[in-house]
C-alpha cells in the first residue's frame, strides 16, 4: 500500500508497540477473574471462520494439523491494477505451537494492454505460539516471522524495495459470546527499509455455512501518515476444513487506497 510523506517522530511506532503489550499483558493477568468463559480456542470448539481478511485470527492449528490458505488482492489505481497473490503453509508442531510459511507473489498490468510484470521478491516465515488454555474466556497468542528478500530491486509493485530482513512480531487476542467472536491483533514490521505497525480488530458472526465478518484496519508507516481501513467480508463454510472468502478493504483518509478487493480460501490438513 503507498503512503504519501509526511513528517511522523519515528517514536510513535514503539509507543504502540508498549501499549498493545501492556493490554495483553493486562488481559492475560484479569482472565482468571472472569466470571463465565465466553470462547474456547482448543480442538473440536466451533469457530466462525478460520481466516480474517486483512487481520489475524488467534486460532492455531493442533499438533500434527495443517492448513494451506490461498489469498489474493487486487488494487485498481486508473487503468494500473497491482495485484497480489499468496499461499500460505501452517503445521501444528504441538496443541500450542504453529510454524507458518508464507510466499507472496506481485503482478502489476494494465487493463489498456500493457504486458503484466509478475515478481517473487520475498518469502516470510515463523511461528505462533498460543499462550491461554482453552478454558480461558480471553485467547492470547504471540507470533514472530520473518520476512527475507529473495531480489535487492524494488518489487514489482513499487510498494517498497526488498530489501531486509525484516522482522514482524505480533500480538493476537480474542473473545467472543455465541454465535460472535472478536479479534484484536497488532504486528510490527522492524527492520529495512522502514519500520510500521499494524493494527486490526475483526468481528465474525456466525450463521451456519455463512459467516458475515467486519474489521477496522490500521497501518502506521515511520515518517508517514497512517493509513484506515474498513473492511467488510463474508465467508462461506464448505465443511469446518474448508472455507472461501470474499472482502473489501475500504480506505476511509487520502492516504489509503480507495478499495483493494480480497478473496481468502483455506483448507485444513491432516487432523
Amino acid at each position: 500500500m503507498k503512503v504519501k510523506n509526511r513528517t511522523r517522530r519515528p517514536l510513535g511506532l514503539i509507543r504502540g508497540i508498549y501499549a498493545v503489550a501492556l493490554i495483553c499483558i493486562g488481559l492475560q493477568f484479569n482472565i482468571r477473574t472472569a466470571s463465565a468463559q465466553l470462547v474456547e480456542m482448543g480442538d473440536g470448539v466451533s469457530r466462525p471462520a478460520e481466516e480474517l481478511f486483512v487481520g489475524q485470527t488467534v486460532y492455531t492449528q493442533p499438533q500434527g494439523g495443517s492448513q494451506m490458505i490461498l489469498s489474493g488482492s487486487q488494487i485498481r489505481t486508473g487503468d494500473l491494477r497491482d495485484s497480489r497473490v499468496s499461499a500460505r503453509v501452517e503445521y501444528g508442531l504441538t496443541d500450542r505451537l504453529q510454524l507458518q510459511a508464507e510466499l507472496p507473489v506481485d503482478i502489476s498490468d494494465r487493463s489498456s494492454g500493457f504486458t503484466a510484470q509478475t515478481g517473487v521478491s520475498r518469502i516470510e516465515g515463523g511461528a505462533t505460539y498460543r499462550m491461554t488454555s482453552i478454558e480461558s474466556p480471553v485467547a492470547l497468542a504471540a507470533g514472530m516471522n520473518i520476512e527475507a528478500p529473495l531480489a535487492k530491486s524494488t518489487d514489482v509493485t513499487g510498494d517498497r524495495p526488498a530489501a531486509g530482513p525484516i522482522f514482524k512480531p505480533s500480538l493476537i487476542m480474542a473473545t467472543g459470546s455465541g454465535p460472535v467472536t472478536v479479534h484484536g491483533s497488532t504486528q510490527a514490521e522492524l527492520g529495512q527499509p522502514t519500520r510500521a505497525l499494524n493494527y486490526s480488530i475483526g468481528s465474525q458472526y456466525d450463521l451456519g455455512s455463512w459467516v458475515p465478518s467486519l474489521e477496522v484496519n490500521s497501518r502506521a508507516v515511520e515518517n508517514a501518515h497512517p493509513q484506515f481501513y474498513a473492511t467488510p467480508g463474508v465467508t462461506y463454510k464448505f465443511s469446518e476444513k474448508t472455507q472461501l472468502g470474499v472482502g473489501a478493504a475500504v480506505g476511509l483518509n487520502d492516504q489509503s487506497n480507495a478499495v483493494q478487493v480480497i478473496g481468502k480460501f483455506s483448507m485444513s490438513l491432516g487432523q
